[in-house]
């Protein structure tokens, strides 16, 4: 006879491996993939497990007070985010959201007139949420689309949407910022332009999608001045819960849900919500909020002290290292590429030094290859040596960044540009 604990360790040996232990003084620059849960945020969270977690929807009075306490939530955000005239869906992370609030705008346009095929327009570097979901429906032949130019700097070109724009049109799809390079894209002035559209047309379409994720808690999301039609964030960018998000959508919006079942979340998002989440997620939001100004301050320190040097080495070695970061871009993103070794190879040796860093968008950063954000960008740049032959760094900053680990990653990054360059020689 095997103990329980021998069979497990038979089957599944994995499991019960010796964990390693984790390195002293590490150094976390990975805060766009994720943030640490706000301890603060735990707290309640942990509160509302232990004695709100009935169902929302139940008449009794434990399940209407844990409606009210959810709807408490809703309406703070509101208040921080200034939708007056948007309506806040909870979601199950940044990606449901995004799916929700595509899918839900095919699903509806093919209710009104079947017989025409919509038509998406996106930016070239959205975040896989948005471009895997719009690619699956045009595959499926729900919807045609097409891709935005963008300019050297990573930004969009308004021209090219104009050019773009058809009477098919009934959706634009434009991220707040980058996720990769930081790049901050013109969403007021091309919510105008399609503003504009619709007199024209005399239509409610198109609409205009923002992915504000990648802002995370440094940009002071205020949606209504936006004017997206719809809005998302997932709290785990800003020292939030994970699997819990936010789809802000306008109340002129027609959604068509395409997950089917209860009528949560105004018939738009079917399935039980989960209070704790709801709740962790208006406790770090409003922490955001809170704090931002005096984090935001600090972090844009760090990040002149980074490009800066970025700069100094790339004068140093002249064609070796490209800061791909423009100044148009969120405060906590600096993305840079080194010639003549592999992303991994520099991921790993950061690693190795202490420094938690990243190659891409943490979502693909396994799948391997060029970055569709790097690719788009050295064919706007048109730069002579192929993306591939490049590194590329993204170092994003938060709230336990300090100044002094900032100059230690540069040293890092300094001796690594030496050993390139000596290999080279």
């Amino acid at each position: 006879m095997y103990s329980m604990k021998s069979l497990i360790q038979r089957m599944f040996p994995f499991l019960i491996s010796q964990k390693k232990s984790p390195k002293k003084n590490l150094v976390y620059l990975d805060y766009a993939a994720t943030t640490p849960m706000d301890q603060r945020v735990l707290q309640v969270m942990n509160n509302v497990y232990s004695h709100s977690y009935w169902n929302s929807g139940a008449l009794y009075t434990c399940g209407t007070e844990t409606h009210s306490l959810i709807e408490g939530i809703r309406k703070n955000l509101k208040s921080l985010l200034h939708t007056q005239n948007h309506q806040i869906i909870f979601t199950r992370g940044g990606t449901d959201a995004c799916n929700t609030g595509i899918r839900g705008v095919l699903n509806a346009v093919q209710v009104r007139n079947s017989d025409v095929v919509p038509h998406i327009i996106l930016s070239p570097i959205e975040h896989s949420a948005v471009r895997k979901t719009v690619y699956a429906l045009a595959g499926s032949g729900l919807c045609t689309y097409d891709e935005i130019a963008i300019q050297n700097s990573g930004e969009i070109s308004l021209e090219s949407v104009a050019q773009l724009l058809r009477p098919e049109t009934v959706l634009i799809c434009v991220q707040y910022c980058n996720n990769e390079t930081g790049v901050i894209h013109p969403i007021r002035e091309l919510a105008k332009m399609l503003r504009d559209q619709r007199k024209k047309q005399n239509s409610t379409y198109p609409y205009l999608f923002c992915d504000a994720i990648a802002a995370g808690y440094m940009a002071g999301i205020h949606i209504q001045s936006l004017d997206a039609d719809m809005v998302t964030l997932s709290a785990s960018k800003f020292y939030g819960p994970k699997s819990v998000g936010i789809l802000a959508v306008r109340d002129t919006v027609a959604l068509i849900p395409s997950i089917t079942g209860g009528d949560q979340e105004f018939g738009i998002l079917s399935g039980t919500l989960d209070p704790a989440q709801i709740v962790g997620l208006g406790k770090a939001y409003g922490l955001a909020c809170e704090e931002r100004e005096l984090v935001r301050t600090e972090i844009k320190l760090i990040k002149n002290i980074l490009q800066e040097s970025l700069e100094k080495l790339s004068r140093k070695y002249p064609g070796k290292i490209l800061c791909n970061t423009p100044e148009k871009s969120i405060s906590h993103i600096v993305h840079f590429s080194i010639l003549g070794i592999d992303s991994d190879y520099a991921v790993l040796y950061f690693d190795n030094a202490g420094f938690c860093v990243a190659s891409g968008s943490a979502c693909s950063a396994k799948s391997g290859g060029i970055s569709h954000v790097v690719e788009s960008l050295w064919q706007a740049n048109q730069y002579g040596i192929p993306a591939k032959e490049y590194a590329h760094i993204r170092v994003s900053l938060g709230r336990g960044t300090t100044q002094a680990q900032a100059k230690s990653f540069l040293l890092t990054l300094e001796n690594l540009m030496k050993k390139t360059n000596n290999s080279h020689k």
